[in-house]
């Protein structure tokens, strides 16, 4: 008995030596949604659970004297690297990852089918990967994203708010399922495009950068700011159905020289092909 007693001390002693990883690695957490439970340890943090994220602000005086709280990670910002969310996350609420300079990686859920306003704003980013099932994009969502370079659009996508990629001057590859779905897209016409005014962008269908647009046989209304500041494109092609030309829906896209409008075409704004520099002649 005494020679158990010794051999279990010992073990004591050398474990003591030893100590296990604890929870003292995480430096906080708490809830981010009914939901959802956020936590930040060793540079990284992981948000865990279902559903939609809380929405969020940016800790500053709005015009009408409203102060939103940032989200709670907020403080620990500049020791974050990575961000890890479940698969059964549907929304980024807003405001939620503002500004984290030191993040170098991110994967957004592909349960996703929300991204918030100024959600993902000025992150040190190259490349976003906007996941199947995602409808809407907020305002400001990836604006200030200086180093971003490609952005890929999902078959989804149904609205994305003003000033969305505002700023992010050195996108050069936007890629999308096909034209159809870009036609699907409702944009704002103040930079709500991923397009660059000081880059060429490239615009990628089904993998094939396309400078000749062909508008499909389906679309009969051209959206606001379709095709703003697209300045790779060459030339446009529009058929007999379409009735409708919406503002900003060609502007900037500074090398189509010619073009005609189709004669059902009963709404056609002013600015539709604002600041098409080359553009010689145009028949109606």
């Amino acid at each position: 008995m005494k020679r158990i007693c010794s051999l279990l001390l010992a073990l004591v002693m050398v474990f003591g030596l030893f100590p296990a990883v604890s929870a003292s690695d995480t430096i906080a957490s708490g809830t981010c949604g009914e939901n959802l439970h956020w936590s930040v340890a060793n540079g990284i943090l992981s948000i865990t659970g279902y559903g939609d994220m809380y929405d969020y602000g940016s800790g500053m005086e709005d015009d009408d004297g409203n102060v939103v709280a940032p989200a709670p990670w907020d403080e620990y910002s500049s020791e974050i690297h990575t961000i890890h969310m479940d698969d059964d996350i549907t929304s980024i609420g807003d405001y939620a990852f503002m500004f984290m300079e030191s993040l170098s990686e991110i994967e957004l859920p592909s349960s996703l089918t929300s991204i918030g306003s100024h959600s993902l704003y000025g992150l040190p980013i190259t490349e976003i990967r906007i996941p199947e099932g995602v409808v809407d994009i907020g305002e400001y969502a990836f604006a200030y994203c200086l180093d971003l370079t490609d952005v890929y659009f999902p078959s989804t996508l149904r609205s994305v708010g003003e000033a969305a990629f505002y700023e992010n001057y050195d996108i050069e590859r936007v890629y999308i399922p096909s034209l159809e779905n870009w036609f699907q897209i409702q944009f704002t016409s103040y930079f709500s495009t991923p397009f660059s005014k000081y880059t060429d962008t490239l615009l990628y269908v089904d993998g094939i950068p396309v400078t000749d647009i062909v508008v499909p046989e389906s679309v009969t209304v051209i959206g606001e700011g379709q095709f703003d500041r697209y300045s790779s494109m060459t030339s446009l092609q529009l058929h007999d159905n379409i009735t409708s030309i919406g503002d900003y829906a060609f502007s900037g896209c500074a090398k189509m020289r010619t073009f005609t409008v189709p004669s059902k075409v009963t709404e056609l704004n002013a600015t539709a092909f604002y600041r098409n520099t080359s553009m010689i002649a145009y028949d109606v």
